[in-house]
């Protein structure tokens, strides 16, 4: 959304969109170990969908812009090294 304006060349794709899960994994060292619990609620708030209400409410504009909700949504699979 915010790249676009500086494109003016070219256009955004209208009817479709990519929908891709990108996995974060967080490498701990014996020492960080107190940070266990964070990786575990970020999570838990993948899992009951808050990820996703925080994108769409920080985002809103986007979707409305860009109408993502009426395109074709194609799912892919993230690719495995």
């Amino acid at each position: 959304m915010t790249e676009a304006p500086n494109h003016p060349e070219l256009q955004v794709e209208r009817q479709l969109v990519l929908i891709y899960d990108r996995d974060f994994v967080f490498y701990l060292s014996p020492q960080s170990a107190l940070l266990a619990p964070v990786t575990e609620a970020l999570t838990l708030a993948r899992d009951t969908g808050l990820i996703e209400r925080l994108i769409r409410k920080h985002y809103a504009e986007a979707f409305d812009l860009y109408r993502l909700n009426d395109r074709v949504r194609i799912k892919l699979d993230t690719p495995v090294d």
